[in-house]
């Protein structure tokens, strides 16, 4: 048993130090740079998070980190780097629903990327409740699913998602819910619109923007 326990803790080491593992992006070509940024609206909390994540060679290359004097920036704030997750990141408190995005790598090369506007989604009012092994259509508020957005329900371990163009509604399919015991769940539903950078480097770039809607007891029966 120690045996195992032994290789188990060894391999989420190895899974940790992957994570953080960076380069100083000084060392590579600047122009191979993958760039992604991310803002982040959780209603739950009333914090918008900022990141942004530099890669070597595309967007599952290694994680780069910023050598001086290259800067990344949000609405002219510095974003500070996060060394444990090996990107940078920053908490700012209340509804941030759009900005700009502005990197600049060690040649001197500015990149200004403004983003769309964060699009809001919340549940429906009143309770919610379904039953297991039967499919339960759940409209949600906000505009209709766009181009390039993802529209996610998630409780009881469970992810439910839709990305059809025009629709207003997730489906909570019963094959999914049939395995879930009978009880009372936190759910859990984000709204992410993804686009790519219209200013970057020749490796190119992508914007994540989420809205985080309040959570909602919902009862499985």
């Amino acid at each position: 048993m120690k045996k195992y326990l032994f290789r188990f803790i060894i391999f989420c080491c190895s899974l940790s130090l992957a994570s953080c593992t960076r380069e100083p992006s000084a060392s590579v070509d600047q122009d191979k740079i993958y760039t992604k940024y991310e803002l982040i609206y959780d209603a739950n909390t009333d914090m918008t998070t900022v990141k942004a994540e530099f890669r070597f060679g595309s967007m599952l290359g290694t994680k780069l980190e910023l050598s001086h004097p290259a800067s990344v920036s949000f609405n002219g704030e510095l974003i500070p780097f996060n060394s444990t997750l090996a990107i940078y990141e920053e908490q700012i408190a209340g509804f941030i629903s759009s900005g700009i995005f502005s990197y600049t790598d060690v040649e001197g090369h500015v990149y200004e990327n403004q983003t769309g506007r964060i699009k809001t989604i919340s549940f429906p009012g009143g309770s919610m409740a379904i039953d297991r092994g039967t499919d339960h259509v759940m409209p949600f508020i906000g505009n209709p699913v766009g181009s390039e957005d993802v529209v996610s329900l998630k409780f009881a371990n469970k992810v439910f998602s839709t990305s059809i163009v025009g629709s207003s509604s997730i489906t909570i399919g019963g094959v999914q819910t049939n395995g879930i015991e009978a009880g009372a769940y936190t759910a859990s539903m984000s709204r992410t619109h993804t686009d790519v950078l219209h200013n970057a480097t020749p490796e190119g770039g992508s914007i994540l923007l989420t809205y985080k809607a309040h959570n909602k007891a919902i009862q499985v029966n």
